[in-house]
């Protein structure tokens, strides 16, 4: 390890071996930011079904190693289960074409913050983003690892209980017991919330500044800066 400090976006909750980690190594809870910016579209879809369970906030990625059959069975498991879904596809190699109906609002970019606050779950690659927004708003996470650090996050969420995890070559029923399981089960949301108070806990931001302000103020001191 080179660096002089390295900054963890997790929780001991959710890393088991922080006691391991070596000095440079810091948990900082979350550092998500995502600017507000007016959502004409979005805000209209998650308010025109008021009678309607809260909607399914979906971050496909870009599927490394898996094939072109998740999306479908993902649709094909929400149809059967009655289940509304926002989708971000920017990432997906092979993106549907943007579309919206009363249940399904797919686009090449939604923007993950408006949906987590009115969400059920998560369904995701493991992809750093989408997990730390889905646990900061305690929700169970339904996790396709493919590739990056998408399998080594995918089971810190699955040790936590937070997350039902499935190969990305799921067939729809493996799908859809998969996800009936991550949204129904109190366990997984019970865990989901855990996780939730413990990220609370943490003010990433500022630990991050503190971080880096412990870097430099003895370097400038010195006249090495």
């Amino acid at each position: 390890m080179l660096g002089s400090v390295y900054l963890l976006q997790s929780v001991p909750l959710l890393e088991p071996l922080t006691e391991h980690l070596p000095d440079r190594v810091r948990l900082v809870g979350s550092c998500l930011h995502e600017p507000a910016a007016p959502d004409a579209q979005l805000v209209e879809w998650l308010h025109s079904r008021s009678d309607a369970p809260a909607p399914l906030y979906v971050q496909h990625g870009s599927v490394f190693r898996a094939g072109d059959t998740f999306w479908s069975g993902l649709l094909a498991a929400c149809d059967e289960l009655g289940i509304r879904l926002a989708a971000s596809m920017e990432r997906h190699r092979g993106a549907p074409p943007d579309s919206c109906d009363a249940d399904r609002l797919v686009r090449g970019h939604v923007p993950q913050q408006p949906v987590l606050e009115q969400a059920r779950g998560v369904v995701c690659s493991a992809n750093t983003t989408a997990v730390l927004g889905a646990l900061t708003h305690g929700l169970p996470l339904l996790l396709f690892p493919t590739g990056g650090e998408q399998p080594a996050l995918s089971a810190r969420c699955l040790a936590a209980g937070a997350a039902t995890t499935l190969p990305a070559s799921s067939d729809a029923g493996g799908i859809r017991t998969a996800l009936n399981r991550a949204l129904e089960g109190t366990a997984q949301r019970q865990a989901a919330r855990r996780l939730q108070a413990a990220f609370a806990q943490f003010d990433g931001p500022d630990m991050v500044v503190t971080a880096l302000e412990e870097l430099t103020v003895p370097a400038v001191s010195s006249g090495v800066a």
